[in-house]
């Protein structure tokens, strides 16, 4: 079992929801795995059926901005999305989910990234590289060299006043 086989459960299970018309249920799945799993225009295309059908066109747009589907519907959505965020590229921006902005504008399909370009929000959409691991590690590099440094004053004080205590215990016995 593989992440193909926990992809199509988890549409199989969207689909059971929309049969039984649990439509609450249904958008909470296809988030959820939106947001675990990424980017995906196919499950955003459904997202934005959902929250058609549950009479929300401004979520219905918000999703179908990015997603492969097309119709009269979904520009119609599309369009009350975009007037209630002022058709402003960084508000709009603003109301995508996080992982749903790719950092590289070449990752969406090509009729979503003419779509982008035409409303110009090819450069606010992408979000900004983020090296992850060279970021933990840098912060890990901070961490630990505070630490061996501190570590190491402590020693230094600790055998400078160990050797004091010492050399004058000796130098009484001397005397």
């Amino acid at each position: 079992m593989g992440r193909v086989d926990l992809t199509t459960d988890i549409l199989q299970r969207i689909a059971e929801d929309v049969a039984r018309r649990d439509l609450g249920m249904a958008k909470r799945r296809l988030a959820s795995s939106l947001g675990s799993r990424g980017y995906n225009a196919e499950k955003l295309g459904r997202l934005g059926r959902v929250c058609l059908d549950m009479h929300d066109p401004y979520e219905a747009g918000r999703h179908w901005l990015l997603s492969i589907e097309t119709g009269p519907e979904v520009d119609a959505a599309i369009e009350i999305f975009l007037d209630r965020n002022g058709r402003k590229p960084e508000q709009i921006a603003s109301q995508v989910m996080w992982k749903m902005r790719l950092e590289r504008i070449e990752g969406y399909p090509e009729v979503v990234r003419i779509w982008l370009a035409e409303l110009g929000l090819g450069g606010c959409i992408v979000r900004p590289f983020r090296a992850r691991q060279s970021l933990a590690a840098g912060s890990t590099g901070v961490i630990g060299k505070l630490s061996l440094a501190s570590v190491l004053i402590i020693g230094s004080v600790s055998l400078v006043l160990g050797g004091i205590t010492i050399l004058k215990y000796l130098y009484s016995m001397i005397r």
